[in-house]
């Protein structure tokens, strides 16, 4: 500056250099519900920055922005703009980012069969998403150094879910679990020559791969479905059978010993019956341990030896009051009326010494053929419809009915004098009798509770051993009750 004789010069010195606003971004986190970002500003020094974005605007004296975005189902593009203000420079730069679809969770194991038995440690990983959720379900346990599947801790069988949640998501994976169970039953047993028997019989065993059947007299096999052959036995001769079942090697499991015997030659006895009609049956345990009736015994002076009718009407009323039998024959069901008017018929026919012959000769063959004809076939019905419509074990609360329907049936059989034939009409009881415990069978019913019915088949061929046809019958039933 010049002014009149004075003179003064003044030099600042400017920074001329080019400002910029760009800036770095990196993904610090995802946790499968937010992403976290950092932007970093490569100018430094500046007095301030300023950061536009979704979430709005934020101003800061440091070079660095960290901001946490939310996820959605899909991926999406977000404007974002910086400036800054460093004087005498001012700049601003806009750009675009890439905020992620959200991260859906995922867990994962090796292997999805296992068994009951297995105590090991399987560890559940996280493919994806938060691993800070929580994880539940059988057999889950969670250590200090991850999340386990423990097989035999699971209390549990088939189809397990296991869950994994965290925040708002949840994912899951479903295992299986194997316990191998061994059931069985006896197809047939036939002669194929003196002496020698050919034994079929049906693995009805669960979640099993492998079997192991053991027959007194009889051997070893690791078939499915094998049939075995006796040799060297006697009509009538009993023999055992064990099956053992695992899972490949694992967990084996085997039933207990159960006793059948090969069936007796028959040697058929002509027999003149005479049909009638009546009502039906009784209820529960028989008394096998009276004499039958023969043809010399004094009816009038040995009333001991007519069956104890007031017993089954005893067992009938015991029964009607409990809840889980009414349940699946309350007291005006068809079964429960016919059991308990023929229970009434033939307590007041037995007191008389004539017709307790009748019952004795076989003239009423004919009236108790159709009467339990209808009362196994009508108990067995009934069984089923409540196992199909609630479930089995609640129709096995009923199955009192059935049994004590074979005990009085088997009572009367019994106290019969002679042998029955071919031709006679109990043998379609007896038939009936067969296809509905096979049936019941099918459905899962343990048809031997506390050894009742077996007890009671043994005692009836054990007493009816001079009647060879009657015995074939028994032994035939005998097959299914394990």
């Amino acid at each position: 500056m010049v002014k009149g004789g004075c003179k003064a010069v003044q030099t600042q010195r400017l920074n001329l250099t080019p400002c910029s606003a760009e800036f770095t971004v990196r993904e610090l986190s995802n946790d499968s519900e937010t992403v976290t970002i950092e932007y970093t500003v490569l100018a430094k020094e500046a007095e301030v920055y300023q950061l536009e974005d979704i979430l709005g605007v934020f101003k800061t004296a440091a070079p660095i922005f960290v901001r946490r975005y939310p996820l959605s189902r899909d991926g999406r593009e977000m404007p974002v703009v910086l400036r800054m203000d460093k004087p005498p420079c001012f700049a601003s730069f806009t750009t675009t980012i890439n905020i992620p679809a959200r991260v859906p969770l995922s867990i994962f194991m090796e292997q999805s069969q296992y068994v009951a038995c297995d105590k090991n440690r399987y560890e559940i990983n996280v493919t994806s998403g938060s691993t800070d959720g929580k994880i539940s379900g059988p057999g889950v346990r969670v250590e200090t150094d991850g999340m386990y599947f423990i097989p035999s801790v699971a209390n549990t069988t088939g189809d397990i879910t296991i869950l994994y949640t965290s925040a708002n998501q949840s994912t899951s994976l479903t295992v299986n679990i194997k316990k191998p169970v061994a059931k069985f039953s006896v197809k047939s047993i036939e002669k194929i020559k003196e002496n020698v028997y050919d034994v079929s019989l049906l693995n009805n065993s669960n979640d099993f791969t492998q079997s192991l059947w053991t027959l007194s007299p009889g051997g070893t096999s690791k078939e499915q479905q094998p049939t075995i052959r006796l040799t060297e036995m006697k009509p009538g001769q009993p023999f055992t059978v064990v099956l053992s079942v695992d899972w490949d090697g694992q967990c084996s499991n085997t039933t207990s010993v159960s006793t059948f015997r090969t069936p007796v030659d028959v040697r058929e006895i002509p027999t003149t019956t005479t049909t009638s009609t009546s009502t039906t049956i009784p209820t529960t345990s028989v008394d096998l341990s009276r004499p039958r009736f023969e043809e010399s015994v004094d009816f009038v002076d040995k009333p001991d030896s007519v069956i104890n009718v007031d017993k089954y009407i005893s067992n009938l009323k015991t029964l009607s009051t409990q809840a889980s039998f009414a349940k699946v024959f309350p007291s005006n069901h068809q079964v429960s009326t016919q059991f308990n008017r023929h229970l009434a018929t033939l307590q007041a026919e037995l007191k008389d010494p004539a017709l307790v012959k009748e019952y004795q000769t076989g003239r009423r063959d004919g009236q108790i053929a159709e009467v339990y004809t209808s009362l196994f076939n009508g108990s067995a019905a009934q069984l089923t419809q409540i196992a199909i419509e609630a479930n089995p074990e609640t129709a096995q609360g009923g199955y009192a009915m059935l049994v004590n329907q074979i005990g009085i049936y088997l009572d009367l059989i019994s106290n019969m004098s002679n042998d029955i034939s071919t031709s006679n009409p109990l043998m379609q009881s007896f038939a009936m009798l067969d296809a509905r415990i096979q049936s019941l069978l099918e459905f899962g019913f343990k048809l031997n509770p506390n050894k009742a019915v077996s007890n009671t088949l043994n005692s009836a061929i054990n007493l009816n051993s001079s009647k060879p046809l009657v015995v074939k019958q028994l032994t035939q039933l005998s097959q299914w009750i394990n």
